[in-house]
């Protein structure tokens, strides 16, 4: 998902960062609905552009590592290489229609329940717009 960022150093930020220019292939390239096994853990790979058009989440048990699409009271910003703020919002819905009360441990920041930020979070709300 991520291909075109890992390769190129404009696009990964490693220059404007100072740092020695950055760029790596992937071992393995990820889709949404994957399932990666590691020992008896199963995590499942949701595909939620919006930050990048590579964004994903990771579901293990009742846990969701969400990156940068999904912050206590939040969001990833959209605004980088390939962000789109309508694929965000796509994304944002795609979470609320989950039905299991994940742990969210995002990618910055406190860690936070999916039902609290279905409720609190303005960029969950069905009214939320275009910033």
């Amino acid at each position: 998902m991520e291909k075109e960022i890992l390769e190129n150093p404009d696009y990964n930020f490693s220059k404007q960062l100072g740092m020695n220019s950055v760029s790596s292939n992937a071992d393995l390239m990820l889709h949404d609905g994957d399932t990666l096994e590691l020992g008896d853990l199963k995590l499942e790979i949701m595909h939620t552009p919006g930050h990048t058009k590579g964004s994903m989440c990771i579901l293990v048990n009742e846990i969701m590592f969400s990156g940068d699409t999904l912050f206590a009271g939040s969001m990833g910003r959209t605004d980088l290489y390939s962000g789109d703020s309508d694929r965000m919002k796509a994304s944002l819905k795609k979470l609320k229609q989950l039905t299991i009360n994940y742990t969210v441990l995002p990618g910055h920041g406190a860690a936070t329940t999916l039902e609290y930020e279905k409720t609190s979070n303005p960029f969950m709300r069905d009214e939320f717009h275009d910033y």
